[in-house]
């Protein structure tokens, strides 16, 4: 009997559009791919379409199949696409044989892998475990508090984008592709962090929609934390949404003074990054992401960049990046302007790129710290901070700053505060070395480094208050009394133990004596106005402050509470310098007398204040309204309340 053939039409399509039942254009990426911002995902079946013949013909004639799988991969993938996976080269870097192998013209054809699709159990799996988020009105407000109140700190995502995709994962249904999971992964985490920051003067709640803050938290922990395992499994290489939730996740551990699993999100969020060729000696290829998507991983990059500098240095851990961020790397597009096209307004990535700059400066200039405190060198090192660093920041984020934008451009005053914290912490790492000598050690100096050591005790000193004062500031703006936020807590801790370890000297504060300085100024040292009338009472009622301070984040931080109970007793202990007058004695005595009182005070906790009363535009939105009085930009947040 004669088997009838049967032609099988042939797919041109791409896989998504031909998995979607959708109409394809049939470029490359075609624009429903480009409209659902997945253009790495439009890759193309080869030709299905069997060879006229009988079953029984095509049955006979030998076939190497594995030969034809093995060629049918090159093809499709090119052989520049398997080279990294094999040999684990990142990209093109200039460091490894990719660039070797391009230069013998084996060159990538423009073919990029097809998107994972989930198999059929674990899309099950997905729907099951995406059953555990909370409803959606919980997210949704969580997503636009994280895009108006936590965003503009760390700007680890570019939020036009983000709500963009947001919106349009809702629609999506059943998630068959693993880019969908892993951006499910990302709001989770967006939500999850910005839970930490709840309640807060703008919005004093303990629940959303009847769901409690902490079961939130639950509940997106949970979800991610089923998700992660798979999306890893999945694809160990990793994606843009793969870095930022895990920046997020690291963020949210130190709110939960999980120190070492933040340290582990870092390093693998770093990790990622670098597979996908963010490494900075890279040549960033992103295929056929346009001109903003660029961006978008640059300002990740740069962002990532800064937080992980400025974390490693306060642990003492080295850095991910020792060699810094190249030009190509940093930002180079005006994405989202604040006051439209005034000249001279600061853009909203200004702060960030202002702490890559500082970051690299003390990279370069900082001495070693196997080598030992030299006051030589340390003051050669702050006198060229001063001469070349100092004068080039932007007057709007100066130490004597131009005010003429905080009114016009959002969260322009508090980026200053963010940066000045930023300034007045590298200048206390210039000059903590000075507290490390034992006194026998500085006896020995000769007589004009001693001199010198005095003026970096009291430079070290008032750089300490300033960055109490400036950390005040910063929390007052932002969350009142009460906060998680790390970037709060540890540098409060870090400047109150060195102005503890200053007093602790019974020398200190020596009197004033003119130190020379090493290299020409252009502009008087931040530091010299205060120096001379810094006293010892001055540091103690900082301390006095920093340790109140932390006592009432205390009750919401374990971090605040370690810091505290380890600070107040140090403090209590501070004995009176002998020689000082009475009133100066009386005065060290009654602060003596606070400390103990904060000492015995310790762990007992208070009733929390009632924060700022909710503005009705918050309270609108708890309950599913969209109220166009709203500080936020509605026109970068298209029907963001809207339900699908």
């Amino acid at each position: 009997m004669e088997i009838p053939n049967k032609r099988k039409r042939e797919v041109l399509s791409c896989i998504p559009c031909y998995t979607r039942k959708q109409k394809c254009d049939r470029h490359r990426p075609c624009r429903l791919c480009s409209q659902r911002r997945r253009p790495d995902l439009c890759s193309y079946y080869p030709s299905q379409a069997p060879q006229p013949g009988s079953q029984l013909a095509l049955a006979t004639v030998p076939q190497p199949q594995h030969h034809l799988e093995r060629a049918t991969d090159a093809a499709r993938f090119g052989l520049p696409f398997r080279i990294p996976h094999t040999f684990g080269c990142v990209g093109t870097g200039k460091s490894n044989t990719m660039i070797l192998i391009h230069n013998l013209g084996v060159h990538d054809k423009g073919s990029v892998a097809p998107g994972p699709y989930l198999p059929h159990e674990t899309v099950e799996a997905v729907q099951e475990a995406l059953k555990g988020m909370p409803s959606r009105t919980v997210l949704d407000f969580l997503v636009w508090y994280f895009a108006r109140e936590v965003q503009w700190y760390h700007q680890i995502l570019y939020i036009p984008s983000f709500i963009s995709s947001y919106n349009a994962w809702w629609t999506l249904g059943t998630l068959t592709c693993l880019p969908d999971v892993e951006f499910a992964v990302l709001f989770l985490r967006v939500c999850w962090y910005a839970s930490h920051f709840l309640p807060s003067p703008s919005c004093s709640i303990d629940s959303i929609r009847g769901m409690a803050l902490s079961d939130i938290r639950k509940a997106c922990a949970h979800v991610t934390d089923i998700l992660e395992p798979m999306c890893k499994n999945l694809d160990a290489r990793g994606s843009l949404a793969r870095v930022q939730h895990q920046a997020l996740a690291a963020m949210g551990y130190l709110c939960q003074s999980e120190v070492n699993q933040a340290w582990d999100s870092l390093s693998y969020s770093v990790c990622v990054a670098q597979r996908l060729d963010w490494h900075p000696e890279v040549d960033v290829d992103v295929g056929h992401a346009n001109q903003v998507d660029r961006e978008i991983r640059r300002r990740t990059l740069c962002s990532l960049y800064v937080y992980i500098s400025t974390f490693s240095r306060r642990i003492g851990c080295m850095p991910f990046f020792p060699d810094g961020l190249n030009e190509q790397d940093m930002p180079q597009m005006h994405l989202l302007s604040d006051v439209g096209t005034v000249p001279g307004a600061p853009d909203a990535f200004s702060e960030r790129l202002l702490q890559v700059q500082l970051i690299d400066y003390w990279r370069l200039h900082a001495p070693a710290s196997e080598v030992g405190y030299d006051p030589l060198v340390v003051q050669e090192t702050y006198d060229d901070f001063c001469s070349h660093f100092i004068c080039t920041i932007p007057p709007v984020f100066g130490l004597k700053p131009d005010q003429k934008w905080d009114d016009s451009v959002p969260r322009v005053l508090l980026q200053r505060h963010v940066f000045h914290v930023a300034l007045f912490e590298s200048l206390c790492h210039n000059f903590r070395p000075a507290v490390l000598p034992t006194q026998q050690e500085i006896e020995k100096l000769p007589t004009w480094k001693q001199t010198i050591w005095q003026s970096h005790t009291k430079a070290l000193a008032v750089s300490a208050i300033n960055l109490l004062k400036t950390i005040s500031n910063l929390q007052m703006m932002i969350c009142g009394s009460y906060t998680r936020f790390s970037d709060i807590i540890m540098p409060t801790f870090e400047a109150a133990t060195l102005l503890l370890t200053l007093c602790n000297n019974a020398t200190f504060p020596a009197p004033t004596v003119e130190v020379p300085t090493t290299v020409t100024v252009t502009k008087p040292h931040p530091l010299s106005a205060d120096m001379d009338a810094i006293t010892r009472e001055g540091c103690m009622q900082a301390i006095k402050e920093a340790i109140a301070r932390m006592q009432k984040l205390a009750e919401v931080s374990k971090m605040a509470d370690v810091g505290m109970q380890a600070l107040t007793p140090l403090a209590a202990n501070i004995s009176i310098l002998p020689g000082t007058t009475p009133d100066d004695s009386n005065a060290t005595e009654e602060m003596n007398s606070s400390f103990q009182d904060l000492l015995e005070g310790a762990g007992t906790g208070h009733q929390m204040e009632n924060p700022v009363a909710m503005s009705p535009p918050l309270f609108d939105l708890l309950n599913g309204q969209k109220d166009s009085s709203m500080s936020i930009n509605w026109d970068y947040v298209p029907d963001f309340m809207n339900p699908i």
